[in-house]
């Protein structure tokens, strides 16, 4: 199983980011759970 966590300030490109690795892990055959979420 592969973790991954991303943090950063706002407006950085984190959530293309994290789409862009989730769907290669996908295609490479991992079982993938993006999750995000946005704190005010």
């Amino acid at each position: 199983m592969v973790k991954i966590a991303i943090s950063g300030k706002g407006g950085v490109g984190k959530t293309t980011l994290t789409a862009v690795l989730a769907h290669l892990f996908a295609r490479d055959g991992y079982n993938v759970t993006a999750f995000g979420s946005w704190v005010c």
